[in-house]
């Protein structure tokens, strides 16, 4: 992962989350894209006006 913050974000909820047998086997890659786009910070969109 690119983002240390983000990778340490996940694998701590996905600790948490098998801690408490809410994970019942391996997630698919799926389910993980999921995970880290529910994580992700939303991206700032900036615009410009030239007068």
């Amino acid at each position: 992962m690119v983002k240390p913050d983000l990778a340490n974000l996940v694998e701590n909820y996905l600790i948490g989350m098998a801690s408490q047998g809410k994970l019942g086997s391996q997630i698919s890659d799926e389910q993980l894209k999921q995970i880290l786009l529910s994580m992700q910070q939303p991206k700032r969109d900036f615009k410009f006006t030239r007068r």
